[in-house]
């Protein structure tokens, strides 16, 4: 954040404006260094021909943390195509497993807890939501995302992953996995 300053005969004061640009991180090297940098996986997600399953990312209400979305892989592991629908959204509730495959990446030398987590299952029920990508996975194949930082979750927030099968399959497997970091909530102290 850029800063204008000024002066006047009885005070200086502070303007904030916009950044001139913006910059992607393809990966995470000084998250990595700073141990605040994440990954996390789901366990295998199954689901019938009318069934959905869901994979969501949750930055809980009282972390005090924003969560930075670097990079998001969905595998579909079975023989029939099937559909993802991503959304930004607070309060998931539903039957949902926390996921315990998250570890603080790339370091030996930190244990540091992640304040989000990952939760999966079969039934979830999430408001205030908003589509954010829609797309389709071939049978066997990867969808890669990197948002590179740009999908940003306050606290309360989720990123949510649901997938179903196309129209005529059977059923599907899939895994989910991401990659964010963490950065302690600050306040702008323009005037």
């Amino acid at each position: 954040m850029r800063y204008e300053e000024s002066s006047s005969s009885e005070e200086e004061f502070f303007t904030c404006r916009e950044p001139e640009f913006v910059c992607d991180l393809h990966n995470g090297y000084i998250q990595m260094l700073q141990a605040c940098y994440y990954q996390g996986t789901s366990r295998i997600l199954s689901g019938g021909s009318m069934e959905r399953s869901y994979f969501v990312l949750e930055n809980p209400k009282d972390s005090n943390v924003n969560v930075f979305i670097n990079k998001a892989l969905h595998s579909n592991l079975s023989s029939s195509a099937i559909a993802v629908t991503t959304y930004l959204c607070s309060r998931v509730k539903g039957e949902l497993r926390v996921s315990e495959c998250i570890d603080n990446t790339n370091t030996y030398f930190s244990k540091k807890q992640a304040k989000a987590r990952i939760v999966y299952g079969r039934e979830a029920i999430f408001k205030e939501n908003n589509a954010n990508t829609r797309f389709s996975i071939p049978p066997y194949g990867i969808y890669s995302a990197i948002p590179s930082g740009s999908i940003v979750l306050a606290p309360g927030k989720c990123y949510v992953a649901e997938a179903e099968a196309l129209e005529g399959s059977l059923g599907f497997d899939m895994i989910s996995s991401l990659g964010w970091w963490e950065c302690v909530v600050r306040e702008c102290k323009c005037k």
